[in-house]
Order: structure tokens, then C-alpha cells, then sequence
């Protein structure tokens, strides 16, 4: 048995079970989990990060290892000028932010970040009551859908990649199917 000190949070692990990402008082790090003895991997700009997500429990829903492993996201703070809560990603292999802060748009505490199956696509929820769709390789918002029953409390994809389902505060599960391209904003 092996421990990690001075870490936080629940551990997300990556597909291949082979790497695992914890906050720390220095910022998000990424662990060999056949060599937690050595230095792991600091995500760039990661510092204080998950003030924006939903506490403890948000921690787990909003940091995560894209499906190939090759990124992580999670949510960054709100920025100063404008408000907006960020999406960063970061490459997993090399810790280096890929986001170039485009990835905003929300206005509340983002409660969930889930990978479209081919890693290409993140969907997120938050309290400002949208779940928003955003092609992670042209670092824009492709899909922003409007009118949850309830709060969106957790975001998921379904395995044909074009179907995301959400569920809120109430006993309810929405399913959205984006079209096939993800090609322009809308809502629901």
C-alpha cells in the first residue's frame, strides 16, 4: 500500500487506469498510478481552480480525463472583467494548457463536465441553468441549450456521441440530441 499525501478531493482516473489527477495545495497533478513515488505531473495554471465547481462532489463531476486520455478539463474561476466561468483543458501527457481561454461562456457554478465518446466535445451544466456544448479543437461553444426543468446538476453522453442527457435538482432525467456536426448554437 502506497500514500498520496497533501492531495484533495476525490481521484479521477484515467481510461486506461494508468494515470490519476488530484488537487493539491499547488495546483491539479497528475500521478503515475505504477509509480506514485515520483514527481507527478503539474497541470499549468491549475492553482485554486475548483472554487468555481459545486464543492467536494463537484470536484469529481468537473475534472475529467477525455475517453483517448490524452486531456483533462475542469472548470476554472470566473473571470474578473466579465463574469464568465471558464473550461480549461489541458494536454494530459504534457500538462500544457489547450483552452487559450475561449472555452466561457457560463455565468454560475458549473456542476458538471463530461467527453463526448471521441474525445473531441465537451458538455457542460450550471447553475445558470445551461448545458452547453463545446468543440474542444476550435475552442468555441457550438451548442448552448436553454430551458432545464430544474437546475442541471450532471451532464453525460451517450454512446453514440450525439445524444447528452442531464438531470437537475428534480427526479428527472433530460435527453438532448444535438445534430449530427454539432454545427450551430440553439436551444431547447
Amino acid at each position: 500500500s502506497q500514500t498520496l499525501t497533501n492531495v484533495d478531493g476525490p481521484p479521477t482516473l484515467a481510461p486506461d487506469g494508468k494515470r490519476v489527477v488530484l488537487n493539491s495545495p499547488e495546483g491539479l497533478k497528475v500521478w503515475r498510478t505504477d509509480q506514485l513515488e515520483a514527481v507527478p505531473l503539474f497541470l499549468a495554471g491549475s492553482s485554486n481552480l475548483l472554487t468555481s465547481g459545486s464543492g467536494y462532489q463537484g470536484l469529481y463531476r468537473c475534472l475529467a480525463f477525455s475517453p483517448d486520455g490524452t486531456k483533462i478539463a475542469t472548470v476554472g474561476n470566473p473571470d474578473g472583467q466579465r463574469g464568465e466561468i471558464p473550461i480549461i483543458v489541458w494536454n494530459a501527457m504534457t500538462g500544457a494548457r489547450l483552452d487559450g481561454d475561449k472555452l466561457v461562456g457560463h455565468q454560475a457554478k458549473v456542476h458538471g463536465v463530461a467527453w463526448s465518446p471521441d474525445s473531441r466535445s465537451l458538455a457542460t451544466c450550471s447553475a445558470d441553468g445551461t448545458i452547453r456544448i463545446w468543440d474542444v479543437e476550435g475552442l468555441t461553444e457550438v451548442r448552448r441549450f436553454l430551458g432545464h426543468l430544474s437546475e442541471p446538476w450532471a451532464v453525460v453522453w451517450g454512446r453514440d456521441g450525439q445524444t447528452v442527457f442531464s438531470t437537475g435538482i428534480s427526479p428527472k432525467v433530460d435527453r438532448i440530441n444535438p445534430p449530427p456536426g454539432l454545427e450551430s448554437l440553439g436551444d431547447i
